[in-house]
């Protein structure tokens, strides 16, 4: 219980109060294997488990259960710059609505908690600026990001340039997270969604982004509590597929 009272406070006991009224079991197996296995597991910190867990319920679009996230995440205190920077990040993997929802439902929170956002004015950069800052993001996650853009360009050559301008860019160049947190937090969006391609890239970008095995795994299992087991073991699946590959393609010892 005392992980979930940090998180929730009084709103946790609610939740289990309310859960035991429709089933008084369901409601131990919340405290006991949500909270006190799962969400409680090391290699992952508290913060960006949180963050990742806020990502995951956006794509998804379960917005009372994001409400209740973002209001723990302030609890465990994280910045409301930090959890709007996850939602909007939404935008290039999960599209504009549910980006527009999630934010919403941030802002709702904020106001509840009497929490304001720092705002900085957006810099005015040329295509050609937003295209260099591109490269260079996208060539951390991707040992070969002008492969990547050209895989897009065979569909629409527009298209890969607002990829590398728009996610790379301006997403990906923005501040209050790390570039590992948004490995990680990616990883968790593509979980949620089920794009069990596109997430296999991502596990390999935040291992060369400087994300660990165990980190990455265990972004997935927190997952289980939010997208049951067999969208859970189909991402466990291309982690284990990534890690097989990147452990036979290390050099070996003398």
């Amino acid at each position: 219980m005392n992980l979930g009272t940090r998180l929730g406070g009084a709103a946790f006991q609610q939740t289990v109060d309310s859960l035991a009224a429709a089933d008084p079991e369901l409601a131990q197996y919340l405290v006991a294997d949500g909270y006190g296995k799962v969400l409680s597991r090391g290699e992952l910190s508290l913060e960006n488990r949180e963050l990742c867990i806020i990502a995951a319920l956006a794509c998804r679009a379960h917005l009372p259960q994001l409400k209740w996230h973002v209001a723990a995440a302030l609890n465990i205190g994280v910045s409301p710059e930090t959890i709007r920077e996850v939602l909007v990040q939404c935008q290039p993997f999960a599209g504009w609505p549910t980006c527009l929802n999630a934010l919403s439902v941030m802002s709702a929170v904020f106001a509840e908690h009497g929490r304001t956002l720092t705002q900085v004015p957006a810099p005015r950069l040329e295509p050609s600026e937003l295209r260099e800052r591109g490269l260079v993001n996208g060539g951390k996650v991707y040992p070969d990001y002008a492969a990547v853009e050209a895989v897009v360009a065979g569909y629409d050559s527009e298209l890969a340039n607002y990829l590398t301008e728009n996610a790379y860019g301006q997403i990906y160049a923005r501040g209050e997270i790390s570039v590992q947190q948004r490995e990680l937090v990616a990883i968790a969006m593509l979980a949620a969604q089920q794009q069990l391609t596109q997430l296999a890239w991502h596990v390999r970008g935040a291992l060369r982004v400087g994300c660990s095995k165990a980190e990455t795994k265990e972004v997935i299992v927190t997952m289980l509590l939010y997208l049951g087991w067999p969208s859970t073991l189909n991402a466990l699946e291309i982690w284990q597929q990534v890690t097989r590959e990147s452990e036979s393609s290390s050099p070996t010892s003398p």
